[in-house]
Formats: C-alpha cells, structure tokens, sequence
C-alpha cells in the first residue's frame, strides 16, 4: 500500500511556509522583485537592517529555494526564482481552497 503522505514534500512545504512566514522575508521578496537583483549592502539599505538580520532571512529565502545568489568577485547578489513564487501561490491557493 502506498503511503498518502510524502515526507519530501511535507519538508519543502514546510520550508516555504517558514520562508514567506515573516514580514521582513516578505519585504525582502518585495525588494528583489522590484529590482531584478541586489546585493547584501544595497538590500540592507533599502530594508534598513543590520547584515545579520537580512543574511539570516537570505539564507532561509535560499533554503526554501525562493532565491538564488552568485558571486561576482567579493559581492554576492540575489534575485528571486520567479518560478518558486508560482509555486508559492499555487500552494497558498490549494491551502485556502481545502
């Protein structure tokens, strides 16, 4: 008998709940789709938050798989994978559905 219950997707599921879970995960989302990509200072700027707060929240964005870095040189941008926030809305659409 095959199980109804998918543990991979029970963690990624909960992986982005956590991410978009927070307004200041949410403002940082905001900021980078308004701007295609950015780096940690320029971000820090904008959110008027200390590089602790705002690597923390990058991390948890990247984990979750919502945005992607690259380095060039010594600088480290972000952008959004946009195909995530279509996943994101689906599965927020699919949870007040049911």
């Amino acid at each position: 008998m095959q199980s109804l219950i998918n543990a991979s997707k029970i963690s990624r599921s909960s992986k982005i709940i956590r991410a978009v879970n927070n307004v200041g995960r949410r403002q940082l989302i905001t900021l980078l789709a308004d701007h295609r990509e950015r780096n940690v200072f320029t971000i820090c700027m904008a959110l008027r938050q200390d590089i602790s707060v705002v690597s923390q929240h990058l991390a948890i964005l990247k984990d979750a798989k919502i945005v992607r870095a690259h380095k060039e040189g010594r600088e480290v941008f972000y952008s959004l994978i946009y195909g995530s926030l279509e996943r994101i809305e689906n599965f927020v659409s699919k949870l007040s559905n049911n």
